[in-house]
């Protein structure tokens, strides 16, 4: 069984990378990251200072992450698609849905994720939506990502499935993963100490309350192909939070 690449969101820079993306790889690298992920940062740098910097430091870009805004308009999703290709990257995806309160949000969004992943896909991208917790809050006897899960294509739309946020919003990771194995491929593995799910404190990988190893046993007999680490907030130095959680994916799960 092929092991997942390691990779790292570089949000937890805390937007650092806005201004010394060079210093923030580098620091990736070093801490023994093979890939990175970034926000839609192509007004700041060009697909080709983003592709020299990655070369640079050996690593790979593996996707480009942003708003549902940009996805849902036709034209920026196209550009955006273009300048991840460009960057050398493989995955375009998607936080958030629709707005509004009903079920009809995520219907909508569905339908948005369906288009904007087969313009992917024709780019030879592939498109993920990444979850939070919000998408598991019931809605008359529904949650939405369950409604995401059922009405979006797997052949057009994958989950960037973020363990953290499942299980905050009230699922197990591992099962969650076995129930959408077939929109699965892209993870996020973060952790956090949970005191309800509107209080959380995001801590590095294995000090925290996430079912970071089953979740990863369960991930890779689906084909897990990327590993990400994300921490949206780190508690102590940045370097020395991203040393600490690739070390405990390097010994507790063996990337």
């Amino acid at each position: 069984m092929a092991k997942a690449k390691v990779g790292i969101e570089v949000i937890v820079f805390q937007g650092r990378e806005q201004k010394d993306m060079d210093g923030v790889l580098k620091e990736c690298a070093e801490a023994g990251y093979s890939c990175v992920e970034t926000g839609f940062i192509f007004d700041k740098y060009t697909p080709e200072q983003m592709k020299g910097l990655c070369k640079k430091y050996n690593l790979e870009y593996a996707a480009g992450h942003g708003g549902y805004d940009t996805i849902a308009d036709e034209k920026k999703l196209k550009k955006t698609i273009k300048d991840i290709k460009d960057t050398g990257g493989s995955y375009i995806i998607c936080s958030g849905v629709a707005q509004g309160k009903d079920m009809e949000r995520y219907k909508e969004s569905a339908r948005v994720f369906n288009r904007a992943g087969k313009i992917a896909r024709d780019e030879g991208l592939i498109f993920c939506y990444h979850n939070h917790a919000f998408e598991f809050e019931m809605i008359d006897g529904a949650k939405g990502i369950h409604i995401l899960g059922e009405e979006t294509d797997p052949e057009f739309v994958k989950f960037n499935i973020d363990v953290a946020w499942v299980q905050i919003g009230g699922e197990s990771p591992s099962k969650f993963i076995e129930r959408y194995s077939n929109h699965a491929g892209y993870y996020h593995f973060k952790d956090a100490f949970i005191k309800d799910k509107d209080k959380i404190i995001w801590t590095e990988l294995g000090k925290g309350d996430i079912e970071l190893e089953p979740a990863y046993k369960m991930a890779l007999s689906k084909g897990a192909k990327y590993i990400i680490y994300e921490e949206d907030v780190a508690q102590i130095d940045v370097n020395q939070a991203i040393r600490e959680s690739r070390e405990f994916l390097r010994r507790q799960l063996g990337i």
